[in-house]
């Protein structure tokens, strides 16, 4: 992982008894998803699920024509970085905060 890209925390409490937290690189997320997260004020996206654009936080545009698209895309992106190299280790910063919930 590039250590000057911006990163993500992210908690996938998607398996309740086994959550997960990983640091994930920006760098090839979905542009839509980077746009959302520019604007955001926080950079906290809390409780997001994979139950439509509607719950997803702000994390996608639910007013957008693809909305559903993007948030399928989005969470496709995080199958495809939550892998075991990166896994969260004491040390490690990041400059979002993302949390799944489970359905």
């Amino acid at each position: 992982m590039d250590s000057g890209a911006a990163k993500i925390m992210l908690l996938d409490s998607r398996e309740s008894t086994e959550p997960n937290l990983y640091v994930i690189s920006l760098d090839d997320a979905p542009r839509h998803m980077k746009r959302m997260i520019a604007r955001s004020a926080t950079k906290c996206f809390e409780h997001i699920m994979e139950d439509g654009a509607s719950a997803m936080a702000d994390l996608v545009d639910e007013e957008h024509d693809l909305a559903e698209e993007r948030t399928v895309e989005i969470f496709e992106y995080f199958e495809e970085h939550c892998i075991q190299e990166n896994k969260y280790k004491p040390g490690m910063t990041a400059d979002v905060y993302i949390s799944i919930a489970a359905c």
